[in-house]
């Protein structure tokens, strides 16, 4: 129990720090720009659902069905409950971002109203690479639904601590420091 403790405190200390890098990567090579400001609109969208599946999805309602169709030594149940629901997130998903993907520009508009066209072209851009995350973020949520059910509690963060390393090394090798 105490090292399943430790070995959580230090996936969590991990996904943390990995966050201050990408957030010191963004500020280092973006700096206050336009596109920086549009950068962290579609972030905290990607990022704000992840955070909703992987607690209000996984935590509160998947974990306890999990966990009660395990202790009711029903093999296979728990399973097909987490491809159902998967098929279901994943349908979900794409029907909510269908219209962002359709028309990104409206999206831009309703998400960052105080943004300049230039900008709001840009968000709209961007909104069109990241939205396709959102299915994949529900999903994701799910899996660590499932992790936690089954006590493997640190590799939900060692993912955010994936996500939060690959967008600082896309920033650092996309990214021109002043521009």
């Amino acid at each position: 129990m105490r090292r399943a403790v430790l070995r959580l405190a230090a996936a969590n200390a991990l996904a943390m720090a990995a966050g201050f890098a990408r957030e010191m990567s963004l500020a280092y090579y973006f700096g206050a720009t336009a596109a920086a400001d549009a950068f962290v609109v579609v972030l905290l969208l990607v990022d704000g659902v992840a955070t909703v599946a992987l607690t209000g999805l996984a935590g509160s309602v998947l974990v306890p069905q999990m966990t009660r169709l395990m202790e009711a030594s029903r093999p296979g149940e728990e399973y097909r409950l987490m491809e159902s629901l998967g098929l279901w997130c994943g349908a979900a998903g794409l029907a909510a971002v269908a219209p962002g993907l359709i028309w990104p520009g409206a999206l831009a508009g309703v998400l960052a109203p105080e943004f300049e066209p230039g900008q709001r072209a840009l968000l709209a851009d961007l909104l069109r690479l990241a939205l396709p995350a959102i299915p994949l973020a529900l999903t994701a949520g799910l899996t660590a639904g499932a992790l936690q059910a089954r006590a493997r509690y640190a590799t939900p963060p060692l993912g955010r601590a994936a996500f939060s390393l690959s967008v600082a090394g896309a920033a650092a090798l996309g990214g021109r420091r002043g521009s």
